[in-house]
């Protein structure tokens, strides 16, 4: 068992939302990276950084876990993301933030059908940073 990252687009969202926490992960030009040894899903990434080990002053945008992103959330956003185990095969996922009038289901943003715990935190993470003020 092992963590989930989150994905590049998801990273680019909290991004811009302001996450800012320092990770073992990053993306470079949406290449997923390890910091810590530099493997990388890509034969060109090496190619296409030149500052490899100048303190990682290139644009890269951090890529935490899921568990760290939505801890942010709740923690900095009052942003809170709840998952949901529908008849053992589909999970849905609800994100609710006080700042938000709630709607008559008593959520802000609601997603179903998800094949796995993960794909519905996912969903989540994306919808619960669409929702935030930017920084």
């Amino acid at each position: 068992m092992k963590d989930e990252l989150i994905t590049f687009e998801t990273a680019k969202l909290a991004k811009e939302k302001g996450f800012n926490i320092p990770t073992w992960f990053f993306y470079f030009k949406g290449i997923l990276v390890d910091k810590t040894t530099g493997e990388n899903d890509s034969s060109t990434f090496d190619e296409n950084i030149s500052n490899w080990n100048d303190g990682w002053n290139f644009d890269h945008t951090s890529a935490p876990t899921q568990s760290l992103l939505q801890r942010w959330l709740r923690e900095k956003h009052d942003t809170h993301i709840e998952l949901v185990l529908w008849n053992n095969n589909s999970w849905s996922c609800q994100v609710v933030n006080d700042v938000f009038a709630y709607e008559e289901d008593g959520s802000e943003y609601e997603a179903y059908g998800c094949k796995s715990y993960e794909e519905a935190l996912e969903e989540g993470l994306q919808a619960a940073l669409k929702l935030i003020q930017n920084g």
